[in-house]
């Protein structure tokens, strides 16, 4: 009986850490290829967020060629990880559905998880950062301005979908 609480607890360890990668990494760049929608930028991601604010920002087209170059030479890399990351999780469900599941295996697959989701996101924040190093100070602080609008549009819809005021 001792052995089967710890199979659970393990199983349990293994599902929320399952799910944490997905809801972290959630608001990164989204499939490109797909004109996916990001957790908080509008449908096609950063680039067409860039795009959208360009005169808000006092980006020209030459901004908008830069931060497209820069965008699209992670893309491959990102489109690989991002495989590579629903591969392993595809891998750890199949191991955690097996009828004597091998907790030793399970473990080294969520290290590979937790590798592969470290390597995106930091692909992410150094695609963003590059991005960002093209920017002037007065572009930067607009999109700073930007940002802050955003996070306090999503504090506000939280707050009202907590008090249930919000539409889910």
């Amino acid at each position: 009986m001792n052995k089967n609480r710890t199979l659970h607890f393990f199983a349990a360890i293994a599902l929320a850490l399952l799910l944490l990668p997905a809801a972290a990494f959630a608001q990164g760049p989204p499939d490109c290829d797909r004109g996916g929608r990001g957790h908080h930028g509008p449908p096609g991601g950063p680039v067409k967020m860039f795009e959208h604010h360009a005169e808000e920002i006092g980006l020209d087209d030459a901004d908008l060629m830069r931060i497209k170059a820069i965008f699209d030479a992670s893309k491959d890399e990102m489109m690989t990880l991002k495989e590579s990351l629903h591969d392993s999780r595809a891998k750890l469900r199949s191991m955690m559905d097996a009828d004597t599941p091998d907790e030793q295996a399970i473990m080294a697959q969520i290290d590979t998880i937790t590798a592969i989701s470290g390597d995106l996101h930091r692909l992410r924040v150094k695609t963003m950062l590059d991005i960002r190093a093209t920017l002037t100070p007065d572009q930067r602080e607009k999109m700073k301005a930007l940002h802050e609008a955003r996070r306090e549009r999503h504090k506000n819809r939280r707050h009202e979908f907590k008090k249930g005021d919000g539409a889910p």
